[in-house]
This record gives structure tokens, sequence and C-alpha cells, in this order.
């Protein structure tokens, strides 16, 4: 578990000379049955009010890779604007930029946010999407030190022997602001009955141009979920 404080820079063009005695919002988030977080590596959270809306990525393992609970912790946003209508949704994604990465959301009941009360916590349930469960955690190749002006990263994942992947496309990533994007996770995954066998690929590439490719395997079954890969 971690709380992370977000101080809200971004916070200041749209509430700035709000004033009021800087209340603050706790963000507690819960979850059902439904695994929400299970693969969880990216999470958005947009605050709503009628100051306009704010968005925020965070990006981390958010599951317990043992229980398969989420592991968020408390954020805590301030400088909020006065007055009714603060809402906060929260989506969780896998490190993938496909819409079958979105894995779980939930929404708050919107609030007044009054100068007299300077702290609201603030529930948010999370539920899963229809995404399946069946999630394989990427950490770093040895060599990726060695590849410079990497700028997109591919994946293609394979039932072994196939050539037609359950699941490929491209993962998030902006090396200007996280040089080093890993562990990254796929979920959405469907997972066998038994102990099925998997290829990942995964690509390095500078716009357009193919510049390295690793490779390794994975088992995935309803009964060895998440996979772990060492490129």
């Amino acid at each position: 578990m971690r709380a992370r404080v977000l101080a809200l820079a971004l916070f200041s063009i749209g509430f700035a000379g709000c004033g009021g005695g800087n209340p603050e919002i706790g963000l507690v988030i819960s979850e059902d049955n439904t695994w929400p977080c299970l693969g969880a590596a990216h999470m958005k959270i947009q605050v709503n009010s009628d100051a306009g809306m704010s968005e925020f990525h965070e990006f981390g393992q958010f599951f317990d890779t043992h229980t398969h609970k989420c592991a968020i912790g408390q954020y805590r946003f301030s400088g909020l604007p006065l007055g009714s209508g603060i809402q906060v949704a929260v989506s969780m994604h896998d490190s993938t930029a496909d819409p079958e990465g979105h894995l779980a959301s939930g929404s708050s009941q919107t609030i007044d946010v009054k100068e007299n009360t300077p702290y609201h916590e603030l529930p948010v349930p999370l539920t899963r999407t229809t995404a399946a469960l069946g999630s394989v955690v990427i950490y770093r190749p040895a060599d990726w030190d060695a590849v410079s002006g990497i700028n997109r990263l591919n994946y293609h994942i394979m039932p072994d022997g196939e050539i037609i992947p359950v699941r490929s496309g491209s993962f998030t990533y902006a090396p200007e602001l996280r040089s080093d994007p890993f562990p990254l996770i796929v979920s959405a995954l469907e997972l066998p009955a038994e102990m099925t066998q998997y290829q990942v690929v995964v690509e390095a590439r500078q716009v357009d141009v193919l510049v390295r490719t690793w490779t390794g395997e994975i088992f995935l079954s309803t009964g060895y979920n998440p996979a772990f890969l060492e490129l």
C-alpha cells in the first residue's frame, strides 16, 4: 500500500484564486469481488468540478501478485474550489494503449467542498469491466540501456506454435516522461483451464524502424496467473 500526495500544480490553472482554507479530498478506493486491479499498471484519475476537469496519470503495479487485490492506497487532492459538484472518476488499465487494456472503473458520489470542512474522505468503488483476468508481467530486458532512441514499444502474445496473437498492440510509452517503463503488464488474456504455453514478443522501434526484438515464453492457466517474464 502506498499514499501519494498530489499537490497539484495542474489544479492551479483551473482552481487558482478560489480561496478559502485549502480543503482536501482523500480518495479511498475500494474493490468488489471481480478483481478490478489484477493486471493494472496505469491509473487515470479525473477530478470533475464546476471549475472544469483535471486528469492525472499514475504508473506502477496496482495489484498484489499473491492475493490479486488492489494495492493503491490513498491519494489526496488539495487546492480544490469551494462549492458543489466535485466528483472523482478512476479507471484502471494495463500497460497497453489498446481499448482491451481498460480493466476497471468507478466513480465517487458528488460532494460539496466547504471551507469549514477542511478534509473530505471520498470513497470510489471499483469494479472490473468484461476484461479477462489473464495477465503477464514483463520485466526490464538486461540490455535495455544498450538501445537508444526508442519511442515506441509493440507486443504480440501467441499460443506456442501459432502465428495469430491472442493480444497484439502497443504499450503506453512516453520516453520523455518515463525512460524506463518497466515492468510492463498485459492483461485481458483469456485463461485456459489447463496450463498453456505462450510466446511473448516485445519490439522496440524508432518511429517505424524496428531496432530490437525481445522474445520469451510464459505459461498461463486458471490456476497459474499472473505469469512473469524476464526478457
